[in-house]
């Protein structure tokens, strides 16, 4: 398996879509990631630092919990947190 963002980010847009999807929307998907990569390392003059495996599944990760505490509070339930 390629250990690439941009290779994760195609598995998470084909698991995002219920419909069929066009190959040429993933590359102008893809190629525009790419662009504001670049634009970001010739800008900022830094090395290009691969985020990871990790990175989508963490993506946001404490927002979505605080959201579910809240959603639960909503409820009349009591989150408690575990280790």
């Amino acid at each position: 398996m390629v250990n690439c963002q941009f290779a994760l980010t195609f598995a998470w847009f084909l698991s995002s879509r219920s419909e069929p999807v066009r190959v040429t929307r993933y590359f102008f998907m893809i190629g525009h990631k790419i662009l504001i990569a670049v634009y970001h390392i010739l800008k900022d003059k830094v090395d290009y630092k691969e985020l990871g495996a990790d990175h989508l599944n963490n993506f946001r990760r404490d927002k979505l919990i605080d959201h579910y505490k809240k959603q639960l509070a909503n409820l009349g339930e009591e989150a408690v947190q575990v280790a």
